[in-house]
């Protein structure tokens, strides 16, 4: 299973498309929230984000992982975005990354 900070890290990046934001809203250091999501691309053997000094996307690879299914399916109640969630996130990540399981909603 994959760690569960990783993750909440990972999907706050996406959301916020920057790690400096991303630390911001977590609560972490901007050096802590690279270290999480280099750890989650080490884990996983992909590579969630293109990197460079002005700017960061989201690769495929990243797109498929359960958070951010999770957060592109998320309705406006937390219900409805856990059950959105639980249905659809299997389909949607690479046979590579199906052990993967979506973190809360």
């Amino acid at each position: 299973m994959l760690n569960p900070i990783w993750l909440r890290t990972f999907e706050a990046v996406a959301r916020c498309h920057s790690f400096t934001e991303a630390a911001r809203q977590l609560g972490l250091t901007q050096s802590s929230v690279s270290d999480h999501v280099r750890r989650l691309e080490e884990a996983i053997g992909r590579r969630l984000f293109i990197r460079d000094t002005h700017s960061l996307a989201i690769t495929s690879d990243g797109e498929a992982m359960p958070a951010a299914s999770c957060r592109r399916s998320a309705a406006p109640n937390r219900s409805s975005a856990r059950r959105a969630c639980a249905g659809g996130c299997g389909s949607a990540v690479p046979t590579t990354l199906r052990s993967a399981r979506c973190p809360p909603c």
